[in-house]
């Protein structure tokens, strides 16, 4: 495996994300979150049994209105491999979804989106490492927007539904019409607490004037096994916002 997105200074090194999480992961991306609150995520009634996977799982989001490549491909509840994606791709996944005891997974966890970009034109912020972040132009999003916790998507609604956005390029939340610029990562900070964890971290640019959300979507540290694409913790306060705000942490 090749170790990536672990930073000493933040003062997390190895540590398991919410292990055991649990929430309808294959809603779609259109509404309010479905996942509940993760008071719920997390009650015992609901827990499911199974290995946690690090991986991103293709989801089927509802209410696409164009045709989604890794369906296409037969690939949904699959683990997404950097190979498979194109310059210009993206997908809905499930980060931190479960591998029953039969060898199943069960595509359900954390929202993420994955988006496979030019790296030559991708605009990269100093003081963080570019390599734990970005893979041959490929990075992982935490896909809750920090708006209301919607689950935005990249390319899967029609044109004109892209407010603002003649080149139909931003990542677009269809609850409130906030967008992100994918071509754009950049350094934000959460609110303090209680309203969130105060934490620093690097996420996809939030379009000024375009919607209510006031900063970008977190990244997900990446590293590599074999093809499959994993995702890490840098630093979990990243994560803890909105309905994620009361994320449980538990040591590996």
């Amino acid at each position: 495996m090749v170790r990536r997105g672990i930073d000493e200074k933040e003062g997390i090194t190895r540590r398991s994300f919410l292990k055991g999480a649990v929430g309808a992961g294959t809603a779609g991306f259109l509404g309010v979150a479905t996942y509940g609150t993760v008071r719920s995520l997390f009650s015992p009634d609901r827990k499911l049994q199974g290995d946690v996977l690090d991986t991103f799982v293709y989801v089927n989001p509802q209410g696409a209105a164009l045709p989604i490549w890794y369906a296409e491909e037969g690939l949904v509840n699959t683990e997404a491999r950097l190979s498979q994606f194109e310059v210009g791709e993206g997908a809905n996944v499930v980060w931190k979804a479960i591998r029953d005891s039969r060898g199943n997974i069960i595509p359900t966890g954390l929202p993420g989106l994955l988006i496979r970009m030019d790296e030559d034109t991708l605009d990269f912020p100093q003081g963080y490492p570019r390599d734990d972040f970005v893979m041959s132009g490929l990075f992982a999003v935490f896909n809750c927007c920090t708006h209301a916790c919607c689950r935005p998507s990249w390319k899967l609604l029609s044109r004109s539904a892209y407010l603002k956005d003649p080149g139909y390029d931003n990542v677009y939340c269809p609850c409130h019409d906030s967008q992100y610029n994918p071509r754009r990562l950049f350094k934000y900070r959460h609110p303090v607490p209680p309203d969130a964890s105060g934490a620093e971290y690097l996420g996809i640019y939030k379009e000024p004037g375009l919607g209510p959300a006031d900063r970008g979507m977190p990244l997900i540290p990446l590293e590599l096994e074999g093809d499959k694409i994993v995702g890490t913790v840098k630093n979990a306060g990243w994560y803890q916002y909105l309905d994620f705000k009361r994320a449980v942490i538990s040591e590996e």
